[in-house]
């Protein structure tokens, strides 16, 4: 009978077995065609694993049936990236087989950044320094820009969808020396919560923003605009 075989990649091929072939003989055939040892395979059905010295009918396999192969490198693990978006649909799962000795900067383009367990991981470490191990799950988020104006001056802050409200606030701290808790934060009328995320308002860097930060001791009241820089203009 035929069955298809299915990589991580998800690239699918067939092959002709018999119901009374151990899976160690599949693993054979798989060797033949993909040149990968049956010791660096490892097989599933409905997500149950195969193991070599059953036979194909022990695991209830039927014609057209499809395993899903998982490739075994020595010293490798298996992770996978949850991918972030600001528009749907929101999250993207891709299993990935890496080395952890390697560093992050193979997975990061110029706009994407690594997450594990809401830690940023930089570029020049490698994932076992993070104590990265198989099966963890990374998330991987892109980033954009946001263009604030106060008064007369205009800063730039590079946020993420998973950007908290307090971080931002904290940003402009640096910049301005505003206290965060001297600041109120809003968006089409609503307060934006300081444990929130950009994310969970929607806010996204196509939207142009405006944000009044107050300050009743002080007596002082600051339009703030985000957006995307051309749609920022000097007056």
């Amino acid at each position: 009978m035929r069955i298809y075989i299915k990589t991580l990649k998800g690239y699918p091929f067939s092959l002709e077995i018999e119901k009374n072939d151990t899976v160690l003989c599949v693993k054979q055939s798989i060797e033949e065609l993909q040149g990968i040892s049956p010791e660096a395979q490892k097989l599933f059905f409905f997500n149950e694993s195969l193991e070599d010295n059953n036979l194909i009918s022990n695991y209830n396999i039927y014609p057209e049936a499809t395993l899903h192969l998982k490739f075994i490198f020595y010293n490798n693990i298996q992770i996978k990236v949850q991918f972030e978006f600001c528009k749907p649909p929101f999250k993207k799962i891709v299993k990935y087989e890496i080395d952890p000795t390697s560093t992050t900067k193979m997975y990061n383009e110029s706009s994407l950044h690594l997450f594990y367990f809401d830690k940023k991981l930089e570029y020049n470490y490698s994932l076992n320094h993070y104590k990265i191990v198989d099966e963890s799950t990374l998330d991987c988020s892109i980033s954009f820009t946001i263009f604030v104006k106060i008064l007369q001056k205009i800063h730039g802050f590079q946020v993420f969808p998973r950007t908290k409200i307090i971080e931002i606030k904290k940003m402009i701290d640096q910049k301005e020396a505003i206290p965060p808790i001297a600041m109120r934060v809003s968006y089409n009328g609503e307060k934006l919560m300081e444990n929130n995320t950009l994310r969970y308002y929607h806010i996204q860097n196509v939207f142009t923003w405006k944000y009044l930060i107050e300050n009743i001791d002080f007596g002082y009241r600051f339009w703030i605009m985000f957006g995307e820089k051309k749609d920022v203009k000097k007056k």
